[in-house]
Order: C-alpha cells, then sequence, then structure tokens
C-alpha cells in the first residue's frame, strides 16, 4: 500500500485531520505533500466584503467557536515562524516525527509537481484541499484520488458541505469517501457513514464530529480500492446544486434555526 497525501494547512480542521490519517498507519504513507492554506474560494478583494465575511464567519461559529479559531490560527503562526523545535501542530511535524517525506508546493496542477508525484508511484493519493484538481495529476495514482467530502452525496456538493447539511432543516449528518475526477464532487462513491449530531450543536461542535470521525473511515475507504471485485458507487449529481460560501443573511437564517431547534427542547444537554 503506497498512500499520498496532498492537504492545505488548516490549524482547525484539515491539520489535525491528516495528522490523525498519518497516526493510525503511518507505514502506509509513503510522502505528505502541502499544497498552501486552505480557503473557501476566491477570497472578497473589496476590505467592506472582506468584513463581511469575517462577520459571516463569527455567526456560523458563534463567539466562543470564533475566538477558538482566532487563537489556534495566532498559535499556529507563532509557533511556525518559531521553528521546528517548537513546532509540534503541523501535519510537517507529524510527518518529520513519522519519517515520512514531506513537499511543499504552490501549484499541485504544475508539471513540475506531477512529475514529482510519478516518481513516488502511488497507489492512492489523499486530497484534503480545496483546489480543483486536474486531469494530469488525477490519473497519476494507480487506485486514483481519494477526496473527504462533508456530506451524504450527492447532496450538498461544493464548499462547507458540513455546514449546509447541518443547517438543512431537517439536518443531514454525513461524510462521503469518492474518487475524484473532472467535476465538483461527482465522482464514484467509496464509502458513506451517517454521523451520530445533536441537531442543536454549534458549527464547531459538528466540525468536531467530523474531524474525529473521518480519519477511520478514510483507511476503510482505502481498504475498499484494495479488495478484489470492490466497484465504487455511482454517485447520481445530475440536476443536484453546487454551494458556495454562505452569505450574510443565509449565516442570519442559520442562528435562527439553531434557536428556534434549542428552543423546542430545553431539557437535553447540547454537548
Amino acid at each position: 500500500m503506497r498512500v499520498g497525501i496532498l492537504y492545505a494547512e488548516d490549524p482547525s480542521f484539515f491539520s489535525p485531520l491528516v495528522r490523525e490519517v498519518i497516526r493510525l498507519r503511518p507505514q502506509s504513507v509513503v510522502a505528505v505533500l502541502r499544497a498552501g492554506s486552505r480557503s473557501a474560494g476566491p477570497g472578497p478583494k473589496r476590505w467592506e466584503d472582506r468584513l463581511e465575511r469575517i462577520g459571516t464567519l463569527w455567526l456560523i461559529w458563534q463567539t466562543p467557536g470564533f475566538l477558538r479559531e482566532l487563537t489556534r490560527r495566532l498559535l499556529a503562526m507563532v509557533t511556525r515562524r518559531l521553528g521546528p523545535r517548537f513546532d509540534t501542530w503541523s501535519v510537517e511535524a507529524a510527518a518529520r516525527s513519522a519519517g515520512i517525506p514531506f513537499v511543499a508546493c504552490q501549484d499541485p496542477n504544475a508539471p513540475a509537481f506531477i512529475d514529482l508525484l510519478e516518481t513516488l508511484e502511488l497507489d492512492v493519493l489523499f486530497n484534503q484541499t480545496d483546489r480543483i484538481l486536474k486531469t494530469p495529476l488525477l490519473t497519476v495514482p494507480r487506485l486514483g484520488v481519494v477526496n473527504r467530502h462533508g456530506s451524504l452525496l450527492p447532496r450538498f456538493r461544493g464548499r462547507m458541505a458540513s455546514f449546509w447539511s447541518h443547517a438543512a432543516e431537517p439536518p443531514e449528518e454525513g461524510v462521503t469517501f469518492h474518487l475524484v475526477d473532472e467535476g465538483l464532487d461527482t465522482g464514484p462513491i467509496l464509502l458513506q457513514s451517517r454521523l451520530e449530531v445533536d441537531p442543536r450543536w454549534s458549527y464547531p461542535q459538528v466540525l468536531g464530529t467530523h474531524r474525529d470521525r473521518s480519519p477511520g473511515l478514510f483507511w476503510e475507504a482505502v481498504d475498499r480500492l484494495y479488495t478484489p471485485g470492490f466497484a465504487p458507487a455511482p454517485n447520481p449529481h445530475e440536476g443536484t446544486p453546487i454551494h458556495r460560501f454562505p452569505t450574510w443573511e443565509q449565516a442570519l437564517r442559520y442562528r435562527r434555526v439553531l434557536r428556534a431547534r434549542r428552543k423546542r427542547d430545553r431539557r437535553r444537554p447540547t454537548d
């Protein structure tokens, strides 16, 4: 088994998830490849739009979660600047500790990066970035590129799937591992799992469940690719919408939905 991991640095989600994937089966990971930092689509250019996006994130995360996220990012930035001696949180540190080669790149679709992938002779490449991967890269791993998506596809294709799943009425929480093709979350499905999530939870609590469950499910999905006779399930995506980063109005609606859910049942704890 020769698995590579392509990820974007993200101290709150991608990085902890990938660290746990490495911890579970370090002997199966032959290379860890970083492609910049996570971003939920192209960033806004006007300062007014940037402020609105920050406000939208505050609404979605709520004040405690927003402050924790800000603290994580500041600590990550500081420890990274201090060097390897102080950097114990990053994926690079986890790869270094496990003796796995680490490579940083800016554009995973660049010819030089694809040439590097070919030398690794990968069976599977696990993609945890927000990049659109193109055909020359997708054809390099022998068994394909695998993506984790935060919903039960084909529902909630696109960005922030776990948010849209939680904001739906009724919510439908789950995770999908699928092969990556030229479309957006349209590849054949390897594994799907519903997640036990209280509909009254805050979004950071929902993300925590995704982060905790996904590493083990990834290795289950990879094992299926190695199983003789296994055939991925179809992903009937035709006609399903593609979701984007939520607007301020959509985030406000989500907060109202959460308040209504919590008001309906005040007796049970929310975490």
